[in-house]
C-alpha cells in the first residue's frame, strides 16, 4: 500500500466518525497505508467527508514568486490605467473609491470593502512606483 499522505476533514461542524477514527471539522492527515482497501474506498465516498492528497495543498503554498509576479503585473496594469491622470483627479478618484469602500462596509459586505481597499493599495503602489517617492 501506498505511504501517502491525505487530509480528511468533516463537512459537519462537530466532525464524523468513519472507519474506526474520528474526523474533525479542522482534518487530520492520515497516511494510505493506514486503512484497508474497502475502508479507503468507503473514506473516499463518504459525502461527509473531503479527502485531499497533501501534496494538493501544498502547491498553493510554494507558489510565492507568481503571487509576486501577479502583484506587479496588476501594479504596471494600474500605473498604466492612471498614467495621464492629473493628481487632482487621482485623488478625487480615490476618495471616490473610499467612499465606496465605507458603504461596503457599512452595509456588512467586508469582502467587497476589502477588495476596494486593495484596488485603493493597488493605486497608490502604482503611483508612487511611478513618481519615484
Amino acid at each position: 500500500m501506498s505511504n501517502t499522505k491525505y487530509l480528511i476533514s468533516a463537512s459537519a461542524a462537530n466532525g464524523f466518525w468513519r472507519c474506526g477514527k474520528f474526523f474533525p471539522k479542522a482534518g487530520i492527515v492520515v497516511s494510505r497505508a493506514d486503512f484497508e482497501d474497502a475502508q479507503w474506498k468507503r473514506l473516499n465516498q463518504e459525502p461527509l467527508l473531503r479527502v485531499k492528497k497533501v501534496a494538493d495543498i501544498m502547491e498553493g503554498a510554494r507558489d510565492g514568486a507568481s503571487r509576486f509576479n501577479r502583484r506587479q503585473t496588476a501594479i504596471a496594469e494600474n500605473r498604466a490605467t492612471y498614467a495621464n491622470i492629473s493628481p487632482a483627479q487621482l485623488g478625487k478618484t480615490i476618495a471616490g473609491m473610499e467612499k465606496q469602500m465605507f458603504h461596503h462596509a457599512e452595509m456588512l459586505e467586508f469582502e467587497e470593502a476589502a477588495r476596494v481597499r486593495d484596488e485603493i493599495g493597488k493605486l497608490r503602489d502604482a503611483v508612487l512606483l511611478d513618481t519615484g517617492r
